[in-house]
């Protein structure tokens, strides 16, 4: 039978966090992006590797992640581009090649395959292939030897991929990137007394983490835009993620914060239909004449913004854990 595990309070937290800084990234005129997107995409990766089993097959395992994300790929496909207005041959195209566009962003002309509330889905299709190979590699791994020669050799693959003239269907060529993720969340959990470290440790982490954003520009995972270095976004995605989970395991005592690791176990559907409620949202506070004009005015309405969106997400969650309880 496939392990079922308990959940981890700090890491719905950490999920929460993470999903509410893809959200604001969404958000028109999101501020500090070098910083705050730095690290989000590469947390879920690793939070999958955190909190991943080892103990069901290699079949086992691969028909529940199919059936956890792919059937889900498939619905809120099916719903968002039905949604679209302009519906053409490229949309359908888009759901199977599962990639916002076919070239870099800064190759023109592009093809955009993903043009509608259907943006975020990418995700879906990277974390399935993803999650297989990491657990082929996972289960085959046996020493230390074997884990460090893997990272060099998914390290190279990166390298490699990032010189490729298109992106690839379904992520495969950022696919090596995510993996890393997924390894390097394993490992920390093997030794998850790092997230009880000092203030010094912290600092250091801090430190690491703002000079690998500072010298790294933006990314943009789901491009395959790494910043200037790889080895930056590698080393902001781990430091970022790691001060996101110290501080959640801080803070998960108190009850204020359990909000956020009840919204945990709702990131698919919020993250799926996150461009849907967004755009709905800034429709009307157009109408609305919503002031924009100014830092506080952005705040504010990015604020309303993301609670509608998690509490859109939430309750459609809930709704479709009762209707399809082995998917969702």
């Amino acid at each position: 039978m496939p392990e079922k595990r308990q959940r981890l309070l700090y890491v719905d937290m950490a999920k929460s966090v993470a999903l509410i800084l893809v959200v604001y990234s969404h958000i028109p005129g999101a501020l500090c992006q070098q910083y705050l997107g730095s690290f989000f995409i590469f947390a879920f990766f690793f939070l999958s590797g955190f909190t991943g089993g080892t103990r069901a097959s290699w079949k086992e395992h691969v028909l529940k992640r199919a059936r956890r994300l792919l059937i889900p790929y498939v619905l809120f496909s099916a719903c968002l581009v039905v949604l679209s207005s302009n519906l053409t041959l490229l949309d359908l195209e888009g759901v199977a090649y599962s990639r916002f566009c076919l070239y870099p962003l800064d190759v023109r002309p592009n093809i955009i395959f993903l043009r509608h509330y259907n943006s975020p889905l990418w995700f879906l299709t990277a974390m399935f292939v993803s999650d297989i190979v990491y657990y082929t590699l996972i289960k085959r791994i046996k020493s230390k030897k074997g884990l460090a020669i893997s990272f060099v050799l998914l390290l190279l693959s990166v390298c490699a991929m990032d010189q490729l003239p298109v992106l690839l269907p379904w992520s495969i060529d950022t696919m090596p990137f995510f993996v890393i993720a997924m390894l390097a969340g394993h490992e920390i959990r093997q030794h998850e007394h790092v997230l009880s470290q000092g203030k010094f440790s912290v600092l250091i982490l801090i430190i690491l983490f703002v000079a690998a954003c500072y010298l790294n520009g933006n990314i943009n995972l789901s491009c395959r835009i790494y910043g200037h270095y790889i080895r930056y976004a590698l080393v902001s995605g781990i430091t970022g993620t790691l001060l996101m989970l110290i501080v959640c395991k801080a803070l998960e005592g108190y009850g204020c914060f359990r909000i956020l690791g009840d919204a945990g176990r709702h990131t698919l559907t919020i993250f799926s239909i996150q461009m849907a409620v967004i755009h709905v949202c800034m429709k009307v506070m157009s109408y609305a004449d919503f002031p924009s004009f100014s830092t506080l005015a952005h705040i504010v309405s990015s604020v309303v913004i993301i609670v509608i969106v998690f509490t859109v997400g939430t309750l459609m969650s809930v709704l479709l854990k009762r209707l399809f309880p082995s998917v969702f």
